[in-house]
């Protein structure tokens, strides 16, 4: 995973937000799934991991080094004290109705993101246009390639064919969801994260009243 070049620091920083150790509230995140790596420059901070979990379905979202699905167990406020845990419970999906890893609401992640970010897809028999409650760009090699999983075809074929989403709807996946072979790293998803961490310190200093 490529990382972006952060400011120059003698203390260790998050490789997302590129705060240090010396900010307030700062806390490198303990993450169940791969760990601190102290190691590592691939480290981040509690908050970050926080906006991370808050920009997916339900409160999941994925590592952003392992990319294993992820929620927040518990936040205590003094001193802040944020824990993550696994989502990797299997049970049977209650769209699919297939064994799966349930992520929350009794769903996998397959059906309940593709039921909050429905894009247009293209049939690979017909070449005509249809809604599909389902992340099947997940399954093409590239933006322009079709999926190797198929879904029923409703607009021409009457039948199970593969398809590839529209290219006018390849910019509005999330940024956290971009296939690996897409992307060459995390630059654009972090960035998201960074906003939306810079926006949170915006309304906290909005609610103070100064004297």
């Amino acid at each position: 995973m490529a990382v972006p070049s952060a400011p120059d620091s003698e203390l260790p920083s998050c490789c997302i937000c590129f705060e240090d150790s010396g900010t307030p509230d700062f806390r490198f995140a303990e993450l169940p799934c791969c760990g601190t790596h102290t190691d590592s420059t691939v480290r981040f901070c509690q908050l970050c991991m926080r906006t991370v979990c808050n920009q997916g379905a339900l409160g999941v979202g994925k590592c952003p080094r392992c990319r294993k699905f992820l929620g927040v167990a518990s936040e205590t406020a003094d001193p802040l004290t944020i824990t993550f845990e696994v989502r990797d419970r299997t049970g049977q999906c209650r769209m699919c109705r297939q064994q799966k890893v349930i992520v929350a609401n009794d769903q996998c992640d397959a059906c309940l993101f593709g039921s909050r970010h429905v894009f247009r897809y293209e049939c690979d028999g017909c070449h005509k246009f249809q809604r599909v409650p389902h992340p099947l760009y997940r399954y093409q090699d590239s933006p322009a390639a079709f999926s190797g999983a198929t879904w029923a075809c409703h607009a021409g074929c009457g039948t199970y064919t593969h398809w590839r989403i529209a290219s006018a709807d390849v910019p509005k996946i999330p940024r956290q969801d971009v296939p690996d072979s897409w992307s060459p790293d995390n630059e654009a998803w972090f960035e998201e994260i960074r906003a939306a961490r810079s926006r949170e310190r915006e309304e906290r200093s909005g609610g103070c009243t100064i004297t």
